[in-house]
Parts: C-alpha cells; sequence; structure tokens
C-alpha cells in the first residue's frame, strides 16, 4: 500500500494534530503532502457547478410544478390558462444529465435504457443550478462537508473516506427512489445532502462527545447534531414536505453511516486502493544524491520496518493501548521520525 495510506501514519496524524485528530499533521498542509479527498471533492463539486452555467437551460412546465394546484385554485379563467402556458428553468443541461429521474432508474424504463443507472452516482455531484438562483444549495452543502468532512477523513483514512463517500451517495440515491417509485410524478434529485448526512451521522458515532459550533454560533456535541438532523428529516419526510428538499436521502446517509459503523467493514479491504490513490497522488520531487550520505543503507531496511511497525499498528487496534510494550512504543516512535524526515 501506499505510503500515506499505512495505519501508523494516520495514527501520527491524529497525535500531531491534536487529541481528536483534527489538526493538520499529514493533512494534507504539509509540503508536498497529498491534498485532503474531502478538499478534492469539493473542488469538483465546484467546478462542475461552474460548467453546468455554461450550458443551455432546460425549461419545464409550470402546471408540473407540486404546488400548481394551489396556485390554479387562487387565479381567475384567463390566468390560470396564462399560467399553464408559462414556462420555468428547472435548471441547465449538465445537471440536468447528470440528475437522477426516479423513473429512468426504478422503473420498467431501466430494461430499455440500462446506462442510465449512472444517475445513482452522478446526481450527487450536481447541485441546483445557478440559473435557477438557489445558490445556497451548494454553498451550504460544500460548506459542511468540507468541516466535517476533515475530521471524519482524518479518522478513517483518505482512501476510505472517498469509498465511504461515494457509496453513501448510491445508497442513498436508492432509498430516495425506492420511497418515491410509487409517485405519479417523475421525481428527480440533485445534490450532495445524502452523502454529506452520511458524513455527518458517522462523524456523531465515532467521536460523538466532540464539540462543533453550529452555523457557527450554537456549541453543540457531535451526537446531538446527528441527532436533530435526523429527526428534522424525519418529520419532515413523514409531512411530506413540498419544499423541494429530498429528505428521504439524508436519512439514506443517515442510515448507511450506522450501517457502516456498526458493520465495521473497511472498502479498502477489497477495493483497488493502490490505483485510486495513484489518480490523486502528486508527483514527488526530485532529489539531490549525495554519494558520502548513509541514506541508502538506512533505506535497505526501511520496509522490514514499514512492516513491522504495520503489525505493532494492528496490534494497538485490536487490543488497545496498553498492550504494547515500551520497546513497541520506541519502535513506533523512531519509525514516525523516519517517516517524517524521509518526506522532508
Amino acid at each position: 500500500m501506499g505510503l500515506e495510506d499505512r495505519e501508523y501514519l494516520r495514527e501520527e496524524a491524529k497525535r500531531y494534530g491534536g487529541a481528536n485528530g483534527t489538526g493538520g499533521g499529514f493533512g494534507g498542509n504539509r509540503s508536498g503532502a497529498p491534498k485532503r479527498m474531502v478538499t478534492i471533492i469539493v473542488i469538483v463539486c465546484a467546478a462542475l457547478y461552474l460548467i453546468d452555467s455554461f450550458t443551455p437551460p432546460v425549461y419545464k412546465s409550470l402546471a408540473r410544478d407540486p404546488n400548481a394546484k394551489a396556485v390554479l385554485d387562487q387565479l381567475p379563467a384567463d390566468k390560470a390558462m396564462e399560467f399553464l402556458s408559462m414556462r420555468s428553468s428547472a435548471g441547465n443541461q449538465l445537471f440536468d444529465l447528470m440528475a437522477l429521474k426516479v423513473q429512468d432508474v426504478f422503473s420498467s424504463k431501466i430494461f430499455s435504457a440500462p446506462w442510465n443507472i449512472y444517475q445513482l452516482l452522478t446526481y450527487g455531484f450536481a447541485h441546483a443550478s445557478l440559473s435557477t438562483g438557489n445558490v445556497l444549495h451548494i454553498v451550504f452543502n460544500m460548506l459542511v462537508l468540507w468541516q466535517i468532512g476533515r475530521i471524519v477523513e482524518d479518522q478513517i483514512g483518505r482512501n476510505e473516506f472517498l469509498y465511504f463517500y461515494l457509496a453513501a451517495i448510491i445508497f442513498s440515491g436508492i432509498v430516495f427512489g425506492l420511497l418515491n417509485v410509487a409517485g405519479e410524478q417523475n421525481k428527480t434529485i440533485v445534490g450532495a445532502s445524502g452523502g454529506v448526512a452520511a458524513v455527518v451521522v458517522l462523524l456523531a458515532f465515532i467521536l460523538p462527545n466532540l464539540k462543533l459550533f453550529l452555523f457557527g454560533v450554537f456549541e453543540l456535541e457531535a451526537w446531538k447534531i446527528g441527532v436533530l438532523m435526523v429527526g428534522i428529516d424525519f418529520v419532515n419526510a413523514l409531512r411530506n414536505s413540498s419544499d423541494r428538499v429530498a429528505y428521504e436521502a439524508h436519512i439514506g446517509g443517515a442510515i448507511f453511516a450506522a450501517l457502516y459503523f456498526y458493520s465495521k467493514i473497511r472498502f479498502t479491504e477489497f477495493m483497488p486502493t493502490k490505483q485510486v490513490a495513484s489518480l490523486f497522488k502528486s508527483k514527488p520531487k526530485l532529489r539531490v544524491h549525495d554519494p558520502d550520505s548513509d541514506e541508502d543503507e538506512v533505506d535497505e531496511n526501511y520496509e522490514r520496518d514499514a512492516k513491522l511497525a504495520d503489525e505493532i499498528l494492528d496490534k494497538l487496534h485490536r487490543e488497545g493501548e496498553e498492550s504494547l510494550t515500551r520497546k513497541e512504543r520506541k519502535i513506533l516512535e523512531r519509525f514516525s521520525k523516519r517517516v517524517r524526515k524521509k518526506r522532508t
């Protein structure tokens, strides 16, 4: 596995980044260190949002709006006909293609167009287009993802965070589709909120007593924020709220986080971690070789020591920190210093 994926490096990130593992450490702020995965996800979403704004708009009839009936009941006949002929912007072409359309994936249409299954993933990287005026959709999702995601990524690892996030988006989309497939309208969903909800709830499981500032004002423990979020989503889902928020996807994300936490699954154990890491890993800087240096001699035993450190970390995870002998602690400390020196 890649150097940045070793368990002892993640332990060092927590140790030097603070008691809760929320600080810098090896998290990507050091020169030459890999960029945080959550930062890459936010950049990708922002780039797609910008590209979408340059694609042609997509319109829909106002008569298909969920609130159309209430509006029509208050209009005279001539105005009602005018309303029915009006169109409103439903977004732009790129995000319309990326959106998850329930009738495309969760009906018999999937047998004639099986490629539409891609929507279960792409919808999580699309948001309300700029043309709709709902800029807060992407801003709020990305702000929460970046703030909470950094903490979660430090806890579970860079590549594991990527797999968890992508799987959460797919699971949330499936939950949304199954709960809405019986509806009369072709419901559509875009947004990262299902994946974001999963990240927030996972933090509530991993570090329940970690204090966070809700909206930068109220200080609450992570578990209280998780319970509050799930409770609000559950109530609104039962009310069948017409505010165009996919509460079912939020609940799907929360369920996925709970399943992930209690099952103790690790995606990196059976996924192509090395191949994925190589896509996001920056190229190493060139170094000048000093023939008088004893670095080559030291590196002959580097892999052997790395394997030993992995074994000690496995013991730490299985039996706890108290199980480590004084010799094992010194080995970890000594090797972590070698790793930091090798990176500089």
